[in-house]
């Protein structure tokens, strides 16, 4: 008799879980919380970004002796992509970003510049110093465009504000 019971309560239970599965959305569509998140990282932005920084991850990779190298030089040569990327996780504005994505275009084609110099228009044996100060020379067109992006973030975030209020 209990196993007769026990196959009763199993049968229902899997009733009502076919039941719940109904009002689940149907196969072909994400729930609203994945598409959230799908949207937020496929963003043009962070895909473009993403592929800049692995590039150039790759190119000081290729040319240091160890991965140690890499990480050396990683904060001093890539610095102001990593923050340009830290800012973008964080932004919401189509013109922040554009405006972050633009910043990082920008800082790729610098790294990218100083790159081809170091390792094959002159080479040189002390030539990857020059990355320890790639990051700092390129400060002064990377803090306007920060400040820049977040001038329209925070523009944004009034705009949206004010049209709550």
């Amino acid at each position: 008799m209990n196993d007769l019971t026990l196959f009763a309560e199993t049968v229902s239970s899997l009733k009502c879980s076919a039941q719940e599965a109904k009002h689940s959305p149907p196969k072909g569509e994400a729930r609203p919380a994945i598409q959230k998140v799908r949207k937020k990282i496929m963003h043009p932005f962070r895909i473009v970004s993403a592929v800049l920084f692995i590039t150039a991850s790759i190119l000081l990779l290729k040319e240091s002796n160890t991965p140690l190298g890499l990480l050396f030089f990683m904060p001093f040569s890539l610095g102001p992509m990593i923050f340009s990327l830290f800012l973008g996780c964080r932004a919401s504005s189509k013109k922040c970003l554009l405006t972050l994505l633009v910043a990082n275009i920008l800082y790729f084609v610098w790294f990218l510049w100083v790159y081809l110099e170091v390792f094959y228009l002159h080479p040189d044996p002390q030539g990857p110093i020059a990355f320890i100060f790639t990051g700092v020379y390129s400060l002064p067109v990377m803090i306007p465009l920060w400040i820049l992006a977040f001038r329209f973030q925070t523009r944004d975030i009034l705009k949206t504000n004010s049209k709550i209020e």
